[in-house]
């Protein structure tokens, strides 16, 4: 059996695009192949809070900021540091603590399906060359 590539796809976002953001995103999910890649998906709160559940089990992350239900959601951040290439962290428990907080999942890529202000405009770009992901 062959490796999957680990694909983290965002979507939402600060954007007025955000529900644009949902509907693309949805339709990707739809027709992404999972024999061939392993799916991490992270929504991104209207303010900016990134979102992730660990199990594939329904409903899923997209299925929820459909319904903007965030309550079976674990907040998760990804470091703008090389250290960190492609590892999204939980967030830690304490925001003024030093810990990074537990390893959520560790990506080869990121895919950023937003649209308008911090999506469009290079910023998640920005950021995951801070972070050495793809």
């Amino acid at each position: 059996m062959k490796n999957k590539l680990r694909v983290g796809v965002l979507f939402g976002g600060r954007s007025g695009e955000h529900e644009v953001s949902l509907s693309s995103a949805r339709s990707i999910l739809r027709f992404i192949n999972l024999e061939n890649y392993r799916v991490t998906q992270i929504g991104i709160t209207i303010d900016g809070i990134w979102l992730s559940k660990k199990d594939n089990q329904a409903p899923s992350v997209i299925e929820l900021f459909l319904k903007k239900s965030y309550d079976e959601l674990q907040e998760v951040v990804l470091y703008p540091s090389p250290i960190y290439r492609g590892q999204l962290y939980g967030k830690p428990a304490e925001s003024n603590s030093l810990n990074r907080g537990e390893l959520f999942a560790e990506l080869d890529v990121l895919f950023p399906v937003l649209h308008g202000t911090f999506g469009e405009d290079g910023t998640l770009q920005g950021l995951f060359e801070l972070n050495d992901v793809a």
